[in-house]
């Protein structure tokens, strides 16, 4: 499972800012202006931080990006900042400019297909996450691939998709955190949210019987699996009385 915590002091550009100051020779007594400057952005950048002042925190980013154009450090830094924020508009702008001069950035990849699913442009963060798995292989990004196959109705490639899951002998150990409502989530095997994926999938098409089987594949990976019990209890019911819960909340994990 990715996780994100919310936002930590830039200890990586502090030894970023440490190790131009020794490239230059100077010592703490005879600094420069411009460093005694860059050491004032750091200092705002972290004091915003620890404050919850996170417009304090942006403008030092603001700062440090224009004074120093050829490092991507603190642009990663604002993608993030965006991010944690919940200003996914702004985090795609960032990130995708970051993207654009380093390719190989899978956090900085994430958080933009992350922005784009929060936004339902399903099909852009389809293409993130086709680029991360092809990338690394990980069943991770296989399944948030198929999440968004899922919502754009491709039924085909997102059927491949959970076959490539389930195979995977890692799927049943690695987990992802699956929204069971809008204040609880659970930690999922891979292999059971795929498979839950794939039942709700039959119900659409009306296959209930290879539907309920789906499901109570996944309870046997995993028996407390909320969302897979929620759907066979749907199954049991009447069309009428039934609550849909084939749409995004059945299979999507927990936008962190």
């Amino acid at each position: 499972m990715r996780k994100y915590g919310f936002i930590l002091p830039l200890a990586f550009i502090v030894s970023f800012a440490a190790a131009q100051t020794k490239t230059k020779g100077t010592s703490q007594a005879a600094e420069s202006p411009k460093s005694i400057v860059q050491d004032f952005d750091l200092q705002l950048y972290n004091k915003g931080i620890s404050f919850g002042d996170y417009e304090v925190a942006r403008i030092a980013l603001f700062n440090m990006i224009i004074k120093h154009p050829d490092s991507l450090n603190y642009m990663d830094s604002l993608v993030t900042l965006y991010f944690s924020l919940g200003q996914m508009p702004q985090c795609i702008i960032v990130g995708n400019q970051y993207l654009q001069r380093d390719t190989n950035n899978l956090s900085v990849m994430e958080m933009v297909a992350l922005s784009y699913s929060q936004l339902s442009k399903n099909k852009e963060a389809l293409a993130i996450y086709e680029k991360m798995f092809q990338k690394t292989g990980n069943i991770y990004y296989a399944y948030q691939t198929a999440v968004q196959q899922f919502y754009l109705k491709r039924i085909g490639e997102c059927n491949q998709m959970i076959d490539i899951i389930i195979n995977d002998p890692k799927s049943t150990t690695d987990k992802i955190a699956i929204n069971v409502d809008q204040s609880t989530q659970q930690q999922v095997p891979l292999k059971a949210a795929a498979l839950n994926m794939r039942g709700i999938i039959f119900k659409e098409l009306s296959m209930a019987d290879k539907a309920r089987a789906a499901f109570e594949e996944a309870l046997k990976i995993m028996p407390d699996f909320a969302l897979a019990k929620g759907n066979i209890e749907l199954l049991n019911k009447p069309a009428e009385s039934s609550k849909d819960a084939s749409g995004k909340d059945a299979v999507q994990e927990k936008k962190k």
